[in-house]
C-alpha cells in the first residue's frame, strides 16, 4: 500500500515513528516530506515554499491511503493535505486526540484513538494487497 503520512514538523518523532513502522509493514511511504525538511535546515535554506508544497501534494497524489496524525502542536500544513486528499478520494485514517476540532474530521474513512492503532490496522490492509 502506498501511504502518505501528514502531521506537524514540530512533532518530528512521531512523524518519524509513523513512516518508520509503516514501512515495516510493508508500506511504501510516498514522500518523507521531514527528511526534506531535515534537510533544509531551521532556516528551510533551499526550499522554495512553491515548489515544496507542491512537491508535497504531487507525491500525496500517488498515494491510496493518507494517514493524518492529528497534530497535537500547531499545524496547518497537514490539515491542507488531508482537503488535498479527500478532494482526491483518497482514503483517510486519522489517529490521535483531537478529532472534534473540525467536523471535517467526521469524513476520514477510519480514526484510530492512538497512533499504535492506526498502524496496526493501516498494516493489516497493507498485508491484503
Amino acid at each position: 500500500m502506498r501511504v502518505y503520512v501528514a502531521g506537524s514538523s514540530r512533532e518530528p518523532e512521531r512523524v518519524r515513528a509513523a513512516m518508520a513502522g509503516a514501512r515495516a509493514a510493508g508500506c511504501v511511504i510516498v514522500h518523507d516530506w521531514l527528511a526534506a525538511i531535515e534537510a533544509a535546515g531551521a532556516a528551510n535554506e533551499g526550499l522554495s515554499e512553491v515548489s515544496h508544497a507542491r512537491g508535497d501534494l504531487e507525491r500525496l497524489e500517488t498515494a491510496e491511503t493518507l494517514w493524518l496524525l492529528l497534530p497535537e502542536a500547531p499545524a496547518i500544513g497537514a490539515w491542507w493535505e488531508a482537503g488535498h486528499a479527500h478532494a482526491r478520494g483518497l482514503t483517510i485514517v486519522t489517529s490521535g486526540a483531537g478529532r472534534e476540532r473540525s467536523i471535517f474530521m467526521s469524513l476520514a474513512h477510519r480514526h484510530y484513538c492512538t497512533d499504535d492503532d492506526a498502524l496496526d490496522a493501516i498494516g493489516g490492509l497493507a498485508c491484503l494487497r
